[in-house]
């Protein structure tokens, strides 16, 4: 399965609390599954990635601590 990132219309935040990035990221009310990054802001959910030009951008938002790595884990 394989669908595009989720589009938010809200303005992106200067900086992300959480990002979990490269994980497959599962999301079972669209049926979808999916190699993305999770962004989180001011304690909510923010975006589902898949563009690597704007994950990089994120990534430089968010402090090392809070960004997780879950390549070969899966993401709900």
């Amino acid at each position: 399965m394989s669908a595009k990132a989720v589009k938010t219309k809200t303005p992106q935040p200067e900086r992300y609390d959480l990002i979990v990035t490269g994980g497959d990221v599962i999301d079972p009310s669209l049926g979808t599954l999916q190699k993305a990054a999770v962004l989180m802001a001011d304690g909510k959910f923010v975006s589902v990635e898949t563009d690597k030009k704007k994950i990089t951008a994120a990534l430089k938002k968010t402090d090392k601590e809070n960004i997780i790595d879950a390549t070969g884990k899966l993401v709900t």
